[in-house]
């Protein structure tokens, strides 16, 4: 199995932007929005719900976040290296009305609790071997992986 980097302009967001009077500073990196968009109606109804029954079951949880579509960003200084759970849930954030972009791992202290992916053709393979590798790497405890084409 082989995996290829995704270009900032394949993925559809700006290549990064480094001011010069700060460059090589971490805290000079601008980390962008990153637009999501459903591979098909399914998948998209597929997320939603996956998100909704979490939030549904932690809403009393004043320090339990629960966001879907959230781009995690782990390396300080490096807006290319990042992942966007279809869902995670991270216990023990202070501010969870907070309006956030992204989830930055270091502003926040820990990498989310918990991750699901909804499996899609285009993503299947990178679901199923990348990224459990990669969230476990940064510390995430639960990586569980959706694909309604599988169940009975």
């Amino acid at each position: 199995m082989s995996f290829r980097t995704i270009t900032a302009t394949e993925r559809g967001t700006p290549a990064k932007s480094v001011n010069p009077s700060t460059s090589g500073r971490a805290d000079a990196i601008e980390y962008p929005e990153r637009h999501w968009r459903a591979q098909s109606v399914w998948q998209g109804v597929a997320v939603r719900q996956a998100a909704d029954a979490p939030h549904a079951h932690f809403r009393q949880r004043e320090d339990v976040l629960v966001a879907m579509e959230l781009v995690v960003d782990y390396v300080r200084g490096d807006d290319t290296t990042w992942l966007r759970p279809d869902v995670q849930v991270v216990f023990g954030v202070e501010d969870c009305s907070a309006n956030r972009s992204t989830f930055n791992v270091w502003e926040e202290g820990k990498a989310p609790d918990s991750v699901l992916e909804e499996a899609s053709p285009p993503t299947k393979g990178r679901d199923a071997g990348y990224k459990p590798r990669e969230y476990g790497r940064i510390g995430v405890r639960e990586y569980w992986r959706l694909d309604p084409r599988e169940l009975p």
